[in-house]
């Protein structure tokens, strides 16, 4: 079977950022695109990590904040407060999604905000619809009643 083709190339293209490498990988070899598509499908398995990605699709749903948050994203306080689960847990959420390339972090002071990248989620569906299309079919069993 093939595999979706992730590159390096296209992931940092996408929206400039560096790609994150998985936490196994050698250090001088980037990741694989086997590891960039199961760190999307790890991120994706959680329902909060995939309610807070939904959440990032309307930033102006959320408490008003200093910053627009359509530009630098929402502030992990009033995500965390969304989700209803600690700081800790929702930093290691955000960072989850964040190393999949799933959300773009952006520090101000001593606020951390989050935005959706659209960029890499579009290529990962595009990339995703190549692979699924490229599957055999399967032929439907006839059911045997019981």
């Amino acid at each position: 079977m093939g595999h979706i083709l992730l590159s390096v190339t296209e992931l940092s293209s996408a929206d400039g950022s560096a790609p994150t490498a998985h936490p196994n990988a050698s250090p001088s070899a980037g990741p694989t695109a086997d590891e960039e598509l199961f760190a999307v499908f790890r991120a994706l398995a959680n329902p909060t990590r995939m309610r807070i990605l939904e959440w990032l699709r309307d930033p102006r749903d959320f408490p008003p904040q200093d910053h627009d948050p359509a530009e630098v994203g929402v502030c992990v306080k009033h995500i965390q407060d969304r989700a209803g689960i600690g700081q800790s847990t929702t930093s290691q959420y955000l960072g989850m999604l964040q190393r999949a390339g799933l959300v773009i972090p952006t520090r101000n002071g001593k606020w951390t905000y989050y935005r959706r990248n659209e960029a890499r989620i579009r290529l990962f569906l595009a990339r995703l619809a190549v692979q699924l299309a490229a599957l055999p079919r399967v032929e439907e069993q006839p059911r045997r009643s019981a």
